[in-house]
């Protein structure tokens, strides 16, 4: 009777030493308990959606031209109605037109120029160059760098959508005309001078892209 009563005894105290081993191991979980997350769901829980929109770059208009005057504010204008327009962009976009022009214009090949030109100064283009017709003697211009590049004055109506920039360029290039012979009979192909150009290019706002017209050329 003894033996089976001590094997009953040995085997309750293996069974409850057991129990108390898993218990320690996987702990408890109450009815109610909400199910651990995985890792990757509160990587996920973690970030929000969110949309990050980047500003884009404030314009500095008072490298151009002075802070407060009426050019200034017609710019700022200018670019809140068109935010495509880039002042710096509009700059470098003129010194190329600038060059172009003034190559294309000095050997007598305007006809390119006619959709970048107002008809004034397309007209008075076009005399100048018959003017120049008999000359026989092929005229070369180079420009050699940009020294100084100034918006002088910057007008946009806002009721008419029209707007101007007038802008002062000071380049050194090099000028001459040769003969049939190739002998140089104007200026040198070596010295470089120094020439000051205003022009002013025009746009209506309501057109798209990106081409400005030139509607007056002075010194």
């Amino acid at each position: 009777m003894g033996s089976p009563i001590l094997q009953l005894l040995l085997l309750a105290g293996i069974a409850i030493f057991l129990i108390f081993k898993l218990r320690n191991i996987l702990g408890t979980r109450d009815g109610f308990e909400k199910p651990q997350a995985r890792a990757s769901e509160l990587h996920g829980a973690a970030q929000p959606d969110v949309d990050i929109v980047e500003k884009a770059p404030e314009q500095e208009f008072s490298k151009y031209v002075e802070e407060g005057s009426d050019a200034h504010g017609a710019l700022e204008n200018l670019s809140e109605v068109r935010p495509d327009f880039n002042v710096a962009n509009f700059v470098e976009d003129a010194k190329r037109a600038f060059e172009w022009i003034l190559v294309k214009f000095t050997e007598g090949e305007i006809a390119e120029l006619e959709d970048f030109l107002s008809d004034d100064v397309y007209e008075s283009f076009l005399e100048n160059v018959a003017d120049r017709a008999n000359e026989e003697i092929c005229r070369v211009v180079k420009i050699v760098g940009f020294r100084k590049v100034t918006i002088l004055d910057a007008i946009f109506d806002e009721v008419d959508m029209e707007a101007e920039i007038k802008v002062e360029f000071v380049v050194e290039l090099i000028s001459y005309a040769t003969d049939e012979d190739n002998n140089i009979v104007e200026g040198s192909d070596e010295v470089v001078r120094r020439q000051t150009d205003v022009w002013t290019f025009y746009k209506d706002i309501n057109e798209e892209g990106p081409v400005w017209l030139l509607v007056e050329t002075g010194e």
